[in-house]
């Protein structure tokens, strides 16, 4: 309805029939652009997060597809757009040429229980320029694991350095720019364009889309699986979903204590040492850019 509802036009005509004055026309386009913020906030609250059906769902979920994510959010922009006088749409629809990827690295991790990792997240094989996105992260124990690997909200950031928006050459949204902690000890990410402009991304400048950093219990031990939620998206210019692969990374947690005692586990300690070290170096990177607290 917002996306293909030329509200300015609508309420125009309205103001001409019903023999509205000018200044009626203006209150009434003030209170459209307040049920537009407060919509706005609405979905903010709800970013990453499946529909509550028992609610008005339409009210957040404004695509219909069973989430509200960063679809949902670029819609309202578009249609604060459009009550603010701007024109229906100077979006970048989504012909998908090749089919964007996103991907983890690095894509298997061994570290051991107690400590702390991070990832990376990047969009490849981009040619469709993106004005958003949505990463719902989750971790999934595999059969036989015990503890629990779960994501740092508070420590999770954009990775402002190689971000696909700021990076390449644009700003955030700061109101549609959210991190928060979602249920199973997930989290998810979601921000767009400022201005509703659209980023192509370019390998090893501004791929990244951000940098999850997950908490290894002390008595975690086994192989867990990083997968995306079906709350995960990338808008195109128009905020409509841009099609993607996804390959499902590894956190292997080792626990010492139930680690058969062999003259090679010398030899298994300095491998862990070797690869936590440089997913931390990593970290520690993005930690000292994003001191600034621009996440």
């Amino acid at each position: 309805m917002i996306r293909h509802g030329p509200y300015t036009l609508t309420l125009v005509m309205a103001a001409v029939w019903s023999g509205l004055t000018t200044t009626d026309f203006a209150d009434a386009n003030d209170e459209q652009q307040g049920t537009f913020d407060s919509q706005a906030e609405a979905i903010r609250n709800s970013l990453g997060r499946p529909v509550d059906f028992n609610r008005n769902s339409t009210v957040v979920d404004l695509n219909g597809d069973g989430v509200v994510n960063i679809l949902d959010a670029g819609l309202i922009r578009l249609g604060q757009k459009r009550i603010g006088g701007a024109s229906e749409s100077d979006g970048v629809s989504s012909a998908v040429l090749q089919g964007e990827r996103i991907v983890v690295e690095p894509q298997s991790t061994v570290v051991i229980s107690g400590s702390s990792l991070s990832v990376l997240f990047l969009v490849r094989d981009n040619t469709t320029p993106l004005a958003g996105y949505t990463l719902g992260v989750t971790v999934a124990g595999e059969p036989g694991t015990m503890g629990t690997v779960t994501a740092n909200a508070a420590a999770t950031n954009f990775y402002d350095v190689q971000n696909l928006i700021t990076a390449g050459g644009a700003s955030r949204d700061p109101f549609f720019s959210v991190i928060q902690g979602s249920e199973g000890g997930g989290v998810s990410l979601s921000t767009m364009t400022e201005d509703l402009s659209t980023v192509l991304a370019v390998g090893g400048v501004n791929d990244v889309l951000g940098q999850v950093v997950f908490d290894v219990s002390e008595d975690a031990h086994g192989d867990f699986t990083i997968q995306l939620t079906a709350s995960s998206a990338l808008a195109d210019g128009n905020f409509d979903p841009v099609p993607f692969a996804f390959a499902p990374a590894t956190i292997r947690a080792l626990n010492p204590a139930l680690v058969p005692a062999t003259s090679d586990w010398g030899l298994v300690v300095l491998g862990l040492l070797t690869i936590t070290a440089g997913s931390l170096l990593v970290r520690r990177r993005a930690d000292s850019i994003n001191a600034s607290g621009s996440r």
